[in-house]
């Protein structure tokens, strides 16, 4: 019996390096196939996007660029009041590094459920300075220039002309394909100044905004 107990002793106490010189093949295999040099997407889709994510600044210099955006909100905070608002907007500029300047062309729609004006359209056209950083991955930017109403309220004639002032803090910016990035904008300031004297016509809100930029 004491024999025994001996045998299976050495018999337990042998296994794990039994076990573990039959398993050092698959786990040099999965070492292999884990290494970053070897690990590779079976789908070339998969395998270009990761690339796009992973490698190359978006901030080159002498870069010439075209950007589509739509911004929406749905209160006015210089009104105090529920005003739903879209927009689409037109921008191209050029960066001759990790900053840049450019021009825009916007036209935003507002529509009040108060008593003023079911609707009210304004055009505005000005540019701006923008910085890049992270990379090009992030982004911050002011516009400004000159608005015009597209049509009449209570206060204001259609055409009447004003300024306005976009303040984008923060954007986020990410590549979908080679020379087209995806920019995010989550919370911007966007303020229309038609009429400074009492009674004081401006439009105050906080925007998001999304657009789609292709490098030239």
């Amino acid at each position: 019996m004491p024999e025994l107990s001996r045998r299976r002793a050495r018999v337990v106490f042998a296994c794990p390096f039994f076990f573990a010189s039959a398993l050092a093949p698959d786990a040099s295999l999965a070492q292999k196939f884990l290494s970053p040099e070897t690990a590779q997407p079976s789908d070339p889709i998969v395998a270009e996007r990761r690339a796009l994510l992973r490698e190359g600044p978006l901030d080159r210099e002498g870069t010439k660029w075209l950007s589509s955006s739509f911004r929406g909100s749905f209160y006015d905070s210089e009104l105090e009041m529920f005003l739903p608002r879209a927009g689409l907007a037109l921008s191209g500029g050029y960066r001759p590094g990790t900053y840049g300047y450019f021009g825009t062309i916007q036209y935003d729609s507002f529509w009040d459920l108060g008593q003023n004006v079911t609707h009210l359209g304004s055009l505005s056209v000005g540019g701006g300075g923008e910085w890049l950083y992270f990379h090009g991955r992030a982004r911050s930017a002011v516009a400004v220039g000159l608005s015009v109403l597209a049509n009449r309220t209570v206060l204001l004639e259609a055409g009447h002309r004003g300024v306005f002032l976009d303040v984008i803090p923060l954007a986020v910016r990410l590549p979908v394909a080679d020379g087209v990035i995806l920019d995010l904008a989550p919370l911007n300031y966007s303020m229309q100044i038609y009429r400074v004297t009492y009674p004081e016509f401006n439009l105050s809100q906080f925007v998001s905004t999304l657009s789609m930029e292709w490098t030239l």
